[in-house]
């Protein structure tokens, strides 16, 4: 039963990820996810209360997939390398809807507490990996040790939110 709970948990999710993309966040409704995921909204909302708490869903399953790619290059000989990885596997592998929904997720967070709120644990998760990269660069000798860790960190979000 937990198994397909989490199925169901993770169709909602993809079907508000294609209805949020296609149609907009503030167009589309909980019964749009609904028809998409191929259930009733009666029975989304017995996984999701709101669209807000769809959106944290979208948000953390982000944020869990990037402390999986953090966790997997942990170990990874040269941070060159691996901001090379994570570059291509967000910006150029990734489908173009994948950015649509970003921009949409961002653009609510500045009007809505809660995906705010979301959103900044993501970011903040994604400020401390490239930080632990950067440091464990430092420790192998690859990035300088008067390198602050935590502006670079920032520095590469900031451009990296750019793109």
């Amino acid at each position: 039963m937990q198994a397909d709970s989490g199925d169901r948990h993770g169709r909602i999710l993809d079907a508000a990820e294609r209805s949020f993309t296609q149609a907009g966040f503030h167009r589309t409704t909980v019964q749009d996810v609904a028809r998409e995921a191929g259930m009733s909204p009666g029975n989304l909302y017995r996984y999701f209360p709101s669209k807000d708490a769809i959106v944290a869903g979208l948000v953390e399953r982000d944020r869990m997939m990037l402390r999986e790619d953090f966790e997997s290059f942990a170990q990874a000989e040269r941070l060159d390398l691996v901001l090379q990885a994570l570059a291509h596997k967000h910006f150029e592998e990734a489908p173009r809807a994948k950015a649509v929904l970003c921009l949409q997720i961002w653009a609510e967070a500045t009007v809505n507490p809660a995906i705010a709120e979301a959103n900044m644990t993501l970011e903040n998760d994604l400020v401390h990996g490239i930080e632990r990269l950067i440091a464990a660069g430092q420790a192998r000798g690859e990035v300088a040790s008067g390198v602050d860790a935590v502006a670079t960190a920032q520095l590469i979000m900031t451009m990296s939110s750019g793109l």
